[in-house]
């Protein structure tokens, strides 16, 4: 019962840790990925933040593995992540509201939904050291 629960739990670290790893490459790959505002483009197609995305998302998916859990790791990890597609949902917004870009549409939604299921599984992870 307990190893259902495991599985299952750590099931959703390995998703958002492989889906951040993949991101990650993407943009480590892409060096023309973002094109709009001008003044930020330098700064989002900068190898510093795929690397973000690939270390997080590796870090989340290295912890779903490994089947030990702490509470500030996991926090940290989660939050690195969470940063990182913060930022990138961002990057993408703006061509999306500052010029219309219509093929970004798709990619914003689905980056909202994935900050969405990073921050429900930081919000429903079990603390080990609880105070009373």
């Amino acid at each position: 019962m307990k190893l259902q629960y495991s599985l299952k739990h750590n099931l959703d670290y390995l998703i958002i840790g492989i889906t951040g790893v993949l991101i990650g490459l993407i943009l480590i790959h892409d060096r023309n990925y973002f094109f709009w505002p001008p003044q930020f483009v330098l700064f989002f197609n900068n190898y510093a933040i795929g690397i973000l995305g690939l270390m997080t998302g590796l870090g989340v998916t290295v912890y779903g593995l490994i089947g030990i859990h702490n509470d500030k790791i996991a926090g940290t990890l989660l939050a690195g992540l969470a940063f990182f597609v913060a930022v990138i949902l961002f990057g993408e917004i703006l061509p999306v509201i500052g010029i219309g870009y219509q093929n970004w549409h798709i990619g914003t939604i689905l980056l909202a939904f994935y900050l969405a299921e990073i921050m429900k599984v930081a919000y429903l992870r079990k603390p080990t050291n609880k105070k009373n």
